[in-house]
């Protein structure tokens, strides 16, 4: 069964500071726990829901260096 909740925090990506909020979805897979955020269409995954939220932690912070320096 699916666990929907949200994520609030603050992220340093260079000299910018990015701060929101973000709906989850975390729900259980293919043997795999998983961790979605729908507004950016990202996720991370683990053996448990630990390890899916610590990655989608990393996937996030790439997601926002990422933006912040794409020119286009």
């Amino acid at each position: 069964m699916a666990k929907q909740g949200t994520m609030e925090g603050q992220w340093a990506i260079g000299k910018n500071m990015i701060k929101c909020v973000l709906p989850l979805i975390s729900f259980f897979e293919d043997n795999c726990f998983i961790t979605y955020c729908p507004a950016l269409d990202i996720s991370g995954y683990g053996e448990n829901e630990t390890e899916a939220d610590n990655s989608f932690e990393v996937v996030l912070s790439e997601y926002f260096k990422y933006t912040s320096i794409k020119k286009h």
